[in-house]
């Protein structure tokens, strides 16, 4: 997924939501979108949010902060032959991080 990359920081979150569906709404229906929350619940409000207001949509990957820490460290392990953590070490290896 080589296209449109935003960050967005703000101290409230209702401007980073108001960002995030607006930007969402916006993609082509079948366009790849990786949305990025604290938890799942967050993740799938999200996407429910954008899907109700403009209809069906493909393509929206949900990940918490731990997981995509994790599907990007994977190959890197590998090539070292290690294996990931559990899932419970990953997440506080995360939470200490933030």
């Amino acid at each position: 997924m080589a296209g449109d990359v935003r960050v967005l920081v703000a101290p409230a979150a209702a401007t980073r939501l108001d960002a995030a569906r607006a930007w969402l709404a916006a993609l082509p229906r079948d366009a790849p979108a990786l949305v990025v929350a604290p938890g799942w619940e967050a993740c799938d409000d999200l996407a429910r949010e954008v899907t109700r207001a403009a209809g069906a949509r493909f393509g929206i990957v949900r990940l918490t902060l731990d997981r995509l820490a994790l599907r990007l460290a994977v190959r890197a392990l590998a090539r070292r032959e290690l294996t990931p953590p559990a899932e419970l070490a990953t997440a506080a290896v995360v939470a200490r991080a933030v």
